[in-house]
């Protein structure tokens, strides 16, 4: 994992957006609860709400660490399972191909059929 400084959990705001460095994704809501940030992910096709520890959280499954305070989020972070919430996190990623329209993040699928791929 990058060795950047990076936002201990006790400096972190509930339900805030932030610039984060983690396996399935680059931008995150703090949930205090889970100590974790919730990301889109995207795996095998599918696209949902995953929760990613903080760094600090588990030796052995923290893997997220924050980088930078983005703000509130504005979709409600008490059930941070919804479709609101997965909308909000891939426009804030820009997970879209600009281009072609597919998820970015849709790799098997994306890199390989994209009609644009020698553009981007």
């Amino acid at each position: 994992m990058h060795q950047e400084k990076y936002l201990k959990m006790n400096g972190l705001k509930d339900g805030c957006l932030y610039k984060i460095i983690a396996r399935n994704g680059n931008y995150g809501v703090w949930i205090e609860k889970r100590k974790g940030f919730v990301l889109s992910r995207f795996k095998f096709g599918d696209n949902f709400p995953f929760i990613e520890n903080h760094w600090d959280s588990d030796p052995h499954f923290g893997t997220a660490k924050p980088l930078e305070e983005m703000g509130p989020c504005p979709v409600n972070t008490e059930d941070y399972h919804t479709k609101e919430m997965l909308d909000f996190l891939n426009e804030v990623d820009n997970a879209r191909c600009e281009l072609c329209g597919r998820w970015k993040g849709d790799w098997i699928v994306h890199d390989n059929d994209c009609p644009n791929k020698n553009k981007i």
